[in-house]
């Protein structure tokens, strides 16, 4: 019998004094410039250079503090927004 796959609710970084929260849709909360520290990794191919998307270049639309708060109530980030 195989055992269910278990997965994060959310995915958390706490550095000295700035945190970032973080679910699987991508969406975030984080302190004053937590979302410093968070982005995408994105690959072009073997030949070309992969680009890196910061999350605070997105916080228009995954800033969601409200998004992360329903996601730690449901259980799932899938019922969240």
């Amino acid at each position: 019998m195989k055992a269910p796959e278990i997965k994060p609710i959310v995915s958390i970084f706490i550095s000295l004094d700035e945190w970032v929260v973080w679910n699987e849709q991508g969406f975030y909360n984080a302190s004053t410039k937590g979302d410093q520290y968070v982005g995408w990794h994105v690959n072009k191919g073997p030949e070309n250079s992969a680009d890196y998307y910061t999350a605070r270049q997105f916080r228009k639309y995954l800033y969601r503090p409200d998004v992360i708060k329903n996601t730690l109530k449901s259980g799932s980030g899938d019922l969240a927004v």
